[in-house]
């Protein structure tokens, strides 16, 4: 499953990359990185989720069908325990996502509330002032 996600990662690169090189090579370089850009985010954001579901679906299919055959002799609920514990759905992603995010809101406040402050703290001096 990690496998999918690096090959999702880098093969961006690699074919914007490629065609960067090809282009350059015949003169055209600037066009066709443009293009091999459009092409590549327009895959990645259009196949994916077409092909989501299925992929998932698949997966599910497969964690049922490896349950069967190790509980082959066991009732249904304890089939029902194995699929859950096996079901290949981390919840390490929630808590990093939870983390960033708790990050960026933190940097966000920080940077409309340390220069509003510092403004606070000048016009306090020079209204002390005079």
């Amino acid at each position: 499953m990690w496998l999918n996600a690096l090959i999702y990662f880098v093969l961006p690169y690699v074919i914007i990359f490629a065609t960067v090189f090809v282009g350059t090579l015949i003169g055209s370089g600037e066009y066709a990185a443009g293009m091999a850009y459009v092409l590549v985010m327009a895959a990645m954001f259009v196949f994916p989720p077409l092909y989501g579901d299925a992929l998932y679906h698949r997966h599910c299919r497969k964690k049922i069908a490896e349950a069967k055959a190790n509980l082959a002799l066991g009732d249904d609920a304890s089939r029902l325990q194995a699929v859950a514990r096996s079901g290949g759905v981390s919840r390490i992603l929630l808590i990093f996502g939870g983390i960033l995010f708790s990050i960026m809101l933190i940097g966000i406040v920080a940077a409309i509330a340390i220069p509003a402050y510092q403004q606070y703290v000048t016009k306090a001096k020079a209204a002390s002032q005079f």
